[in-house]
C-alpha cells in the first residue's frame, strides 16, 4: 500500500497548514489476513475502503515559532 501527500503552510508564522493525502494508491488492499502454523490456518476478511484522497486543515493556535536553534544557559558559582 502506498501513500502520498503534500502539504502547503498557510498565514503569518505558518501557523495553518493544508494537506492533501492519497492512500492505498495502487489500490492493493484486499482486507485479507492469513495465519498458518503447523496445525492451524486461520483467514480474516474484512470491508476495506480502497483508495481514497484526504483533504484536512491543521491551525496552530499558539504564536510562538518552531525553532530549529535553541540556547541553553547554565548559572553556575
Amino acid at each position: 500500500m502506498i501513500k502520498a501527500g503534500l502539504s502547503r503552510k498557510l498565514f503569518k508564522s505558518n501557523r495553518g497548514t493544508l494537506l492533501l493525502e492519497g492512500f492505498d494508491l495502487l489500490n492493493r488492499n484486499t482486507g485479507i489476513e492469513r495465519i498458518s502454523e503447523m496445525n492451524f490456518l486461520q483467514e480474516r476478511r474484512s470491508n476495506t475502503i480502497g483508495r481514497y484522497v484526504l483533504l484536512s486543515f491543521k491551525y496552530r493556535l499558539n504564536k510562538f515559532e518552531k525553532k530549529d536553534n535553541f540556547d541553553i544557559k547554565v548559572n553556575g558559582k
